[in-house]
């Protein structure tokens, strides 16, 4: 067995550790009352994926922001939620790809997206994290992400979607 092949079959039971790590997050914030609003705000990150149809799911993604932290996501969601944040400007600074199954690193990619939360406010990122399916020629597909700028329409259908999911009831949208 090839070493690619290896890495593949380990990275699907580290995409399952970070789903579960995800979902426990999203789940939490998710049901009749989806986010609290206690005065902190939140980040909505939309998320695409391109040719991913048929695809193993082998990495996820820590987008670091302000101070440190990082939210983790996989890229099986259609947008990820980072919550409790406090009023304030914050600059993602890094996408940082995670094999799913040792939770090693790739290589971090270093960003400057600056964007501001409000209190009780759902800021939409203007950049979706756009994940992209790609054929190698040994027959193993592989995962490349970016963030890539959203249209003012773009960022209406998705102010759309979170609100068709009842996330955003009751919340400030900004974008």
């Amino acid at each position: 067995m090839r070493a690619s092949q290896k890495k593949n079959l380990h990275t699907s039971e580290l995409i399952g550790a970070v789903m579960l790590a995800v979902l426990a997050v999203l789940v939490g914030s998710c049901a009749t009352s989806p986010l609290i609003q206690d005065g902190t705000g939140v980040l909505a990150i939309k998320v695409t994926v391109e040719n991913g149809k048929g695809s193993v799911w082998d990495t996820a993604y820590r987008i670091h922001y302000s101070d440190g932290q990082y939210a983790e996501l996989r890229t099986n969601t259609d947008y990820v939620l980072i919550s409790g944040l406090k009023p304030g400007r914050y600059t993602i600074t890094a996408l940082e790809p995670v094999d799913i199954k040792t939770a090693e690193p790739f290589q971090r990619r270093r960003l400057n997206m600056g964007f501001t939360v409000g209190a009780d406010t759902i800021t939409l990122l203007p950049e979706a994290l756009v994940v992209e399916f790609v054929m190698g020629q040994d027959g193993v597909a592989r995962q490349y992400a970016e963030f890539r700028t959203m249209d003012r329409r773009g960022l209406e259908r998705f102010a759309g979607e979170l609100k068709r999911t009842g996330l955003a009831r009751g919340w400030d949208l900004s974008y």
